[in-house]
């Protein structure tokens, strides 16, 4: 049942593909706000921390704070536009701000990184609601399950890889690459009945 509504499917893909290469950017988010956006001392990741754990705190902090307002609207969004729609436009924000804070690369990177947090509201808020509305209710359990797992399943593979190409090729050029793959993904779904033939918050199928 999953597969069978299109627009399910491709935000399920999408989806899937996504953490797949947010995924390394996730986990090695600590790291890159030390090492690159503040410019912290070289050391040990224990020895950072235990210096400059209070700056890297408040970079974290300030980040919360500016995705906490686009946060605020992720329900007036919903109700405002097509839920398909609004999962494409968080896509593009998460891929744009991460992109942006790997090109910055410094303290100001925590602006589009607080966008990105937002994205990542927006997706979920989408995606979660499409997933109730869409599916049968006698099969919303199961629907929702498959989609989960399928979407989930991209995480553990691409924190391993990412990890991996982060001690060859360096972390800005894994942020690049991800951030980058995530707006593809985004560009893509446009051309998909996510996009064209979305639901409305409130709608039934």
């Amino acid at each position: 049942m999953l597969f069978a509504d299109k627009r399910l499917k491709w935000a399920t893909l999408g989806g899937t593909f996504t953490n797949l290469v947010f995924q390394p950017l996730e986990i090695l988010l600590v790291l890159f706000v030390a090492t690159e956006a503040l410019g912290l001392a070289p050391g040990t990741m224990g020895d950072t921390l235990a210096s400059h754990g209070a700056t890297i705190g408040l970079f974290f902090a300030a980040q919360a704070a500016i995705g906490s307002v686009g946060v605020a609207f992720a329900g007036r969004v919903a109700r405002s536009v097509p839920l398909g729609t609004m999962y494409v436009v968080g896509l593009a924000m998460l891929g744009s701000g991460f992109l942006a804070v790997a090109l910055i690369g410094n303290g100001w990177a925590v602006i589009p990184a607080g966008i990105a947090i937002t994205g990542v509201t927006w997706v979920n808020v989408a995606l979660v609601t499409m997933r109730q509305q869409l599916a049968p209710p006698e099969q919303m359990g199961r629907v929702i399950a498959a989609s989960r797992t399928f979407a989930w399943a991209g995480l553990p593979v691409g924190a391993a890889i990412g990890g991996i190409l982060a001690g060859v090729v360096g972390v800005v050029p894994v942020y690049i690459f991800g951030a980058s793959g995530v707006i593809v993904v985004a560009a893509f779904l446009t051309r998909t009945p996510l996009y064209r033939d979305s639901v409305m918050a409130g709608e039934t199928s």
